[in-house]
């Protein structure tokens, strides 16, 4: 048995066993260029990888629109801060038929949010805001401290309504807080 060793430029190792030659390659420079093609490789994959989750990137996707809102159920505010701003205002007659069916929508609306009803919840919420649209502008002439404190905490519950987990708590005190406000809305218009 012979075993020859070629050392050229590829650096073939051969070896003659029982008469026949076995040729081995054991390139040193592929070994190199391999390595050289593995360091460039991980940093390219790297790459691919940020830009495909989107790090380092200008805008994060999560851009809102308001349509996009409207169509999805979600509250949208304008520059203002306006979270009626998807809502068209109800067709009101009076300011006092108004404030007793805001008053109604308030009192029910406890009992609906103890109960679980979502869908129903997120429909008076939205009545809510339609009655209120429809006269916030005149509230505001006559009683202004009134009116900023109905229109946050009506906002508050506007958005918690459409909140994907509800907090209870939170939603029945705003309603408190908005019967209260309301209350003493009414009779300021009374006395006029």
């Amino acid at each position: 048995m012979t075993i020859c060793t070629i050392n050229d430029e590829n650096d073939y190792h051969s070896q003659e066993v029982g008469g026949c030659n076995i040729i081995f390659n054991h390139s040193v420079k592929k070994k190199e260029s391999d390595n050289a093609k593995r360091n460039i490789m991980w940093p390219l994959l790297i790459l691919v990888f940020i830009l495909l989750t989107g790090c380092g990137t200008a805008s994060s996707g999560n851009k809102e629109t308001v349509s996009g809102n409207a169509a999805q159920g979600k509250p949208s505010a304008n520059e203002k801060g306006d979270p009626f701003v998807d809502i068209a205002p109800a067709d009101i007659t009076d300011i006092p038929t108004a404030l007793e069916e805001l008053s109604s929508l308030i009192k029910s609306f406890k009992g609906i949010v103890e109960s679980d009803d979502k869908e129903e919840a997120v429909r008076q919420g939205e009545r809510m805001a339609a009655v209120w649209k429809a006269i916030s502008q005149e509230v505001a002439t006559v009683q202004a401290e009134q009116h900023d404190q109905i229109n946050r905490d009506l906002g508050a519950l506007f958005e918690a309504v459409h909140a994907k987990e509800w907090d209870k708590t939170k939603l029945i005190d705003l309603d408190y807080s908005l019967y209260q406000g309301l209350r003493d809305l009414k009779q300021a218009f009374q006395k006029e």
